[in-house]
């Protein structure tokens, strides 16, 4: 949450070091459908301090349109460049270590059709990777064909290790707690892990907006989720 005392203390201390600023979105923007007091405010000073922004989200259940809609909703103008999602990432390692992979991803459409409009072809025949998102539409025959393919022993990758996701209506079950399920009955944990607190996710964006390590804060709800 970015209020009161925070806001202060940042704009005092830091913001004269600081060129860019790497936020969360769940529990710590918002909450559900609200931003939390401040956030909005927080947003407005950085742009004011002609200071660069990008919301990087470990929640790859939506595509970064929906994130974009969503925070215009709450009265916040942000562009493309200014999401950045496990999903994202994960693509990119992807065409670096993986770029003809044919793969079983168990996520939601909206990350289907982002894997398949970069090219990747999608089947639970045969697959060359299994990837494990963040799958809100998830079934047990999903999830029972997912571990099939894991057992085969192909490429193994989970997008991101949290085990829940914020939400208003009370903390949803995400993908590290689907890591320790599909352990349960494989026996196998990923090979890779994409998300935060992945220092290369950070890296990604540091490259991305030209910035040194120096002169970029992280702001999460979760310590153990954030790269140091």
């Amino acid at each position: 949450m970015l209020y009161g005392k925070t806001l202060k203390k940042v704009e005092d201390t830091t913001f004269k070091s600081i060129s860019l600023f790497i936020l969360d979105l769940d529990g710590t923007f918002y909450l559900g459908n609200k931003p939390y007091k401040g956030s909005l405010d927080f947003i407005e000073r950085i742009r004011k301090k002609g200071k660069q922004f990008v919301f990087l989200t470990n929640n790859n259940a939506y595509d970064s349109t929906s994130y974009i809609k969503k925070l215009r909703h709450m009265g916040l103008d942000v562009g493309r460049e200014q999401i950045f999602t496990s999903g994202d990432a994960t693509l990119i390692y992807l065409k670096d270590h993986l770029p003809t992979a044919k793969v079983h991803l168990l996520g939601t459409p909206a990350l289907k059709r982002q894997f398949e409009s970069h090219g990747f072809e999608l089947t639970d025949v045969l697959p060359d990777a299994a990837i494990l998102a963040f799958d809100m539409t998830l079934t047990y025959w999903k999830l029972t064909r997912f571990c099939h393919s894991v057992r085969k022993g192909i490429e193994y990758i989970a997008t991101h290790p949290d085990p829940t996701c914020p939400d208003e209506k009370g903390d949803l079950v995400d993908t590290g707690s689907m890591i320790e399920l599909i352990y349960k009955a494989t026996g196998r944990r990923p090979d890779e892990i994409i998300g935060k607190p992945n220092p290369s996710i950070i890296e990604l964006l540091l490259k991305k907006f030209h910035v040194a390590k120096e002169n970029t804060m992280i702001i999460g709800d979760r310590l153990t989720q954030n790269p140091g």
